[in-house]
């Protein structure tokens, strides 16, 4: 193993106090909404976010753990560009991050296509049962339904 030089220890040791100051702000920006959201006087109502993670709004610790888990896989990746000796040393910790973020946005689309394959079922099967009745009143005129079903589809 490499001995490290002065100019090493300083920027590792910079890179390491920029995450626990991150880790700091972070831990009291949580604390200053878990305050607001836990004792804050709603008046005659009650927190709206109540049934959400730890009663804050829908997103907000998912968003903050994203971008501390990004803060520290960039600082740990320049530093170790920077530093000679952990040069390759964070290769596993940026694979592991790109598996997440591949997995979430991945989740994400599946989510929206299946979401419109519901809404394209539903308004098919809507479609479907109008036609079959427009057919069964004894209107033999089926060019106006096939124009309805085609303004009112999804997709």
């Amino acid at each position: 193993m490499e001995r490290l030089s002065a100019f090493d220890i300083t920027i590792t040791t910079c890179a390491i106090l920029l995450i626990v100051a991150w880790l700091a702000g972070i831990a009291f920006y949580l604390k200053k909404l878990l305050y607001d959201y836990t004792f804050k006087d709603w008046g005659s109502r009650e927190n709206p976010y109540k049934d959400e993670t730890l009663g804050l709004p829908r997103g907000t610790l998912r968003g903050v753990l994203t971008l501390t888990l990004l803060i520290v896989v960039v600082v740990l990746v320049c530093t170790s560009m920077i530093v000679k000796p952990l040069r390759g040393g964070f290769d596993s910790l940026v694979d592991a991050f790109e598996i997440m973020l591949a997995f979430y946005f991945g989740s994400k689309i599946m989510h929206h296509v299946t979401d419109t394959d519901k809404k394209k079922t539903i308004s098919k099967n809507e479609a479907d049962t109008a036609k079959a009745r427009y057919e069964v009143i004894g209107n033999t005129n089926p060019g106006e339904l096939d124009e309805f079903c085609a303004e009112n589809s999804v997709g």
